[in-house]
């Protein structure tokens, strides 16, 4: 049962990295945007 298990995963998971390959610039500005608001203090502190 944990072949298959590992097999339901690993399915999962390719998927999930194609999509993520696929989206991938859309994701990093995203990345990039929360991490400069994360460096300013001040939109943290609105923010958080």
């Amino acid at each position: 049962s944990s072949f298959l298990f590992f097999t339901i995963y690993n399915y999962k998971y390719n998927l999930i990295m194609k999509y993520f390959i696929k989206n991938k610039n859309k994701y990093f500005e995203h990345f990039k945007i929360i991490h400069y608001k994360g460096a300013l203090k001040n939109d943290r502190e609105k923010n958080y």
